[in-house]
């Protein structure tokens, strides 16, 4: 029998090792697949969770397993809402911060049901910061493997906006 991730793989994945391609269908079925989550507040949209105590969407995590997941033709949506879940909290952001900080994305968004002091409703208070311009890299993989224009056009204005921001501070 094989299971709806091997049917799905079997025709993006090609190798005469079994081994390699059992690893392949594991990556998927536990580390794509078995990270995703429905949208929680803050959280809009479904989105990946890297596992561990780090609950809530990570930006290293996200755009890696946005590019392995690109693979799927079938998940351009949901790519697209875990993306949507950045430039939603973008503009959370800016509206309650100063000018200096507008176009900040956040290195991670907490569930508002996490601990206290991690959790999305400590977002004013608790230590956020951002990091290296991640999502755009991630958008580009993301783009390369699929060829999503759509999810690219979303993500333009946040990108600039991220990116201003970056560089100015």
């Amino acid at each position: 029998t094989h299971s709806p991730v091997e049917q799905m793989l079997k025709p993006r994945f090609v190798t005469k090792d079994p081994a390699l391609w059992q690893f392949a269908v594991d990556v998927y079925e536990h580390c794509i697949f078995g990270r995703m989550q429905p949208g929680e507040p803050p959280l809009k949209h479904p989105w990946l969770v890297p596992g561990g105590v780090y609950v809530g969407q990570w930006i290293w995590d996200t755009t890696f397993l946005t590019d392995l997941l690109a693979i799927v033709p079938e998940q351009r949506e949901f790519i697209r809402g875990i993306y949507q879940n950045y430039w939603d909290f973008q503009a959370r952001w800016a509206a309650a911060k100063p000018t200096y900080a507008q176009g900040m994305v956040a290195n991670f968004i907490a569930r508002d049901s996490g601990p206290a002091g991690f959790g999305g409703k400590d977002w004013l208070t608790h230590p956020v910061y951002s990091q290296a311009p991640l999502l755009a890299w991630g958008v580009e993989r993301v783009y390369k493997r699929n060829q999503d224009i759509k999810l690219v056009r979303l993500a333009l204005p946040h990108l600039e906006a991220f990116h201003n921001w970056y560089w100015r501070e």
